[in-house]
């Protein structure tokens, strides 16, 4: 690949993607073994959309064009997983505000497949899904609406068990990619980066394959 560096602005998940050694997890990995020059920059979601679309950075990552608005040209590369959001509870059956609707609290600049206009709730905005499960912890609301990884990662710091959730109940799902402005550099870079991506979720999955039990004979 040239030599010419592509800017990415990256979005911080707590124990997935980070800039500091606590926080850092396999998302970081994956981005240290991309065979490109690359500059990652960490932003608030908010203002890493800002940076895109006035071309400050070439790409953002995680991001998926399903959860955004653009007003140009964009390319999305494979997707490195698919991830999915859930309103998070304190107790099995959750709970509803004195005017009858759930109180949410969710990350500020994330849309989660435009929840707000979908879900009949009160929405409070939070840095983070750290602040999102604090506020959960201390009955201030009555769901926190999360990415599970985002969650697990946030109950691990706090050392408390992940909030209840409905498994098969999903509020949205998206994949973690590469969504880059559509540019001659950028087309060079996603068609080396899909390669390598393909390359990784197959080394992921085998390694996964790897640490399952092992079946039991049938008799």
């Amino acid at each position: 690949m040239g030599q010419q560096q592509v800017v990415i602005g990256l979005t911080e998940i707590p124990n997935l993607l980070g800039r500091s050694e606590t926080a850092m997890g396999e998302y970081n990995l994956f981005l240290e073994q991309i065979p490109a020059e690359l500059e990652l920059l960490f932003l608030p979601p908010a203002r890493a959309d800002r940076e895109f679309e006035k071309a400050y950075v070439d790409c953002l990552f995680p991001a998926s064009t399903a959860a955004m608005e653009v007003t140009h040209p964009v390319l999305q590369s494979e997707a490195v997983s698919v991830v999915s959001a859930y309103l998070f509870r304190k107790s099995p059956n959750g709970g509803v505000a004195s005017n009858g609707l759930p109180v949410i609290a969710v990350r500020h600049g994330l849309s989660f497949g435009e929840a707000r206009k979908r879900l009949n709730a009160n929405f409070v905005e939070t840095s983070g899904p750290l602040q999102s499960l604090n506020l959960l912890m201390k009955g201030r609301v009555t769901h926190a609406l999360s990415y599970l990884p985002d969650m697990t990662g946030a109950a691990r710091r706090l050392n408390v068990p992940v909030p209840y959730y409905d498994s098969q109940g999903a509020v949205y799902s998206a994949e973690d990619a590469f969504v880059c402005k559509d540019t001659e550099q950028n087309r060079v870079f996603l068609t080396e980066v899909n390669a390598f991506i393909i390359q990784w979720r197959l080394q992921r999955e085998q390694s996964l394959s790897n640490l399952a039990p092992p079946k039991e004979p049938q008799s």
